[in-house]
């Protein structure tokens, strides 16, 4: 189960950032996780709720969005859902379809509140 390590490796990054805003609490976590990156997202959900707990950031929330991937045909141009890979291009009929997306997993952003805020 590689979502665990991607997991740790999240919350470590965080450690980090909070180390350099000591005194300041976590409020959230934005992940984005490509369509090809091969993770399970309710498992990396999972872990990342344990780990986050584990860690003291039990009261932290968290999104995972999911970017999805494409199929781009080679001669127009189109888009189509990665789901019809195999399928011709309903635009121009060819069989030269690109399969585009992300394959990584990233934190894209952390909202952190000073403990002197209301």
């Amino acid at each position: 189960m590689h979502e665990l390590s991607i997991a740790e490796a999240i919350v470590d990054a965080v450690k980090e950032q909070m180390i350099e805003n000591a005194g300041s609490t976590l409020k959230m976590l934005n992940i984005c996780v490509g369509e090809l990156a091969g993770v399970e997202v309710e498992s990396l959900r999972f872990v990342m709720g344990v780990i986050l707990e584990e860690e003291g950031f039990k009261d932290t929330e968290f999104t995972i969005r999911v970017k999805t991937a494409a199929l781009v045909c080679s001669a127009c141009g189109e888009k189509l859902p990665a789901s019809r890979i195999g399928e011709i291009c309903p635009e121009c009929g060819e069989w030269n379809m690109k399969l585009t997306g992300d394959r990584a997993v990233t934190l894209e952003s952390m909202e952190i509140e000073d403990e002197d805020q209301p």
